[in-house]
């Protein structure tokens, strides 16, 4: 289905707007229907923001009286119907979701009026994803930037004499009951049986572990740290993985069937898939097996001693094209589709 949609939503044209050509006074206008979004370096926190960067003056606003003036109203996770049936034929509905909704049976149905779809699925208008979280807790950003820029983005390897004694592994799930949730506690629980784990999530939470805790610096204590998506589909591919690989604990990972693709290294051992390993029982015996195995383990770290995957570094995170990120890309699809 989003195949079939991204390629006919390829010759899509608009009307041209009544205002005829951008100007200062006759902004091209995107109006975020659900308010602010304030993620790293998008900082539209106010009325009528400017695009720095757009081809033409582009203005972001939250005010949802400039409805059937908006050249393009942007939602967030969903579609208010009602408010697209006032829609002219020179307006553009646009849909930014990074959550699983996209697996819902009825998806075709809710994208039916949406012509710019912004999300992981790489059949969206506008790709971003969980990238970003390879940024969080970083007071230097243009460092990390930097990092990847040159194909590096760690040097270092674990200090093995600083893991913790009492547990393997740990992980951070506080979703217990979404339909992939539910498989991924049931893999755990049968996991735990062979070896221990810590849990600093609300489901299976460890007596006696504080909750908030700096998430990669505990997982750097721990041999391992599970990587759990709660959904499992192509793609989806969030700041778990992203968090992983930035730890210095093996990433045990569950989700994206199609993970291989999202790889900072396709050759060398960069995580362990779960998928790999129906049996919680063969996964626990190869973990005991490498947290007593040094340079096995170690096996594991090496991708950080060589030139990232050109993909990885090309990753469509919020700010792919400048810090402007998604909302000037979002005006540029609209410019490249006008009559």
């Amino acid at each position: 289905y989003f195949r079939e949609r991204f390629e006919q939503n390829k010759s899509k044209r608009f009307a041209r707007p009544p205002l005829g050509e951008f100007s200062q006074q006759h902004p091209l206008t995107i109006l975020f229907w659900h308010g602010g979004m304030r993620w790293w370096e998008l900082n539209f926190n106010t009325d009528l923001d400017w695009v720095k960067g757009a081809e033409h003056p582009t203005k972001i606003t939250y005010d949802k009286a400039n409805l059937e003036k908006a050249h393009i109203v942007l939602f967030l996770e969903y579609v208010d119907q009602e408010a697209i049936k006032k829609l002219a034929d020179w307006q553009a509905v646009a849909l930014l979701t990074l959550e699983p909704g996209l697996a819902s049976p009825t998806i075709q149905q809710e994208l039916k009026d949406v012509d710019i779809l912004i999300s992981y699925n790489q059949y969206s208008e506008l790709r971003i994803d969980y990238t970003y979280a390879l940024y969080w807790g970083q007071e230097d950003k243009q460092s990390v930037a930097s990092a990847l820029s040159k194909g590096k983005l760690l040097n270092r390897l674990p200090n093995l004499k600083s893991k913790r004694t009492d547990a393997l592994g740990c992980f951070f799930i506080s979703n217990c009951s979404a339909h992939d949730s539910v498989l991924r506690m049931d893999y755990l629980r049968k996991l735990f049986q062979y070896i221990p784990m810590h849990s600093y999530g609300n489901c299976m939470h460890t007596e006696g572990l504080e909750k908030s805790v700096p998430k990669i610096e505990t997982q750097s204590k721990y041999f391992f740290t599970f990587a759990f998506e709660n959904s499992m589909m192509d793609d989806y591919v969030t700041e778990k993985f992203y968090e992983g690989l930035r730890s210095d604990a093996i990433p045990i990972y569950l989700g994206a069937p199609n993970i291989q693709e999202y790889m900072p290294n396709k050759t060398a051992k960069v995580m362990i898939n779960v998928l790999d390993y129906p049996d919680p029982a063969d996964l626990a015996s190869y973990l005991i097996h490498l947290a007593s195995h040094e340079d096995e383990y170690l096996e594991y770290f090496q991708w950080r001693n060589h030139p990232l995957e050109e993909s990885f570094n090309n990753r469509f995170n919020f700010n792919h094209k400048g810090p402007a990120g998604f909302p000037l890309r979002t005006a540029a699809w609209y410019l490249e589709h006008l009559a």
